[in-house]
């Protein structure tokens, strides 16, 4: 709310289809090739914003982030 850069985690739904969204969370369920592309990914991108001299956009004020 304050104007600073997250990363936020995107769902893709899979090929894959599961009865219960509790089944999708277990350990025997992930691609770790997938886990490792996309922990890379948020890696580099990290650290890219990271090491910017620059902001990576403008400032927000309160009145451009709340639309009340």
């Amino acid at each position: 709310m304050e104007g600073v850069p997250t990363i936020h985690r995107h769902s893709v739904p899979t090929s894959a289809v599961f009865d219960s969204p509790a089944v999708v969370g277990t350990p025997d369920k992930i691609n770790i090739a997938d886990l490792k592309h996309n922990t890379a990914i948020v890696a580099v991108t990290a650290f890219g914003i990271a090491e910017r001299a620059a902001p990576i956009g403008p400032r927000q004020s309160r009145a451009e982030i709340d639309p009340c």
